[in-house]
């Protein structure tokens, strides 16, 4: 089963492109076996609800808000 976190893998992996940052192999295995561990127990694997979602948006704008003031 590919999800989207394989489809984000294959970008991440070693000679794929990703251009936020270069994942060596630690971190690629690293994610891998993140994602075998919820893949195998779903209950590992934190809620994406409309909650989850405005906090992130909030957690976003509180750090644009610090750079933008120079903190």
């Amino acid at each position: 089963m590919v999800g989207w976190l394989d489809l984000f893998l294959g970008k991440a992996s070693v000679g794929g492109y990703r251009p936020e940052a270069d994942l060596d192999e630690d971190e690629i295995a690293e994610l891998l076996w993140r994602r075998d561990a919820v893949l195998a127990d779903s209950s590992l694997a934190q809620p994406m609800d409309n909650e989850y979602f405005a906090s992130l948006k909030q957690d976003l704008a509180d750090a644009r808000s610090r750079k933008a003031s120079g903190g």
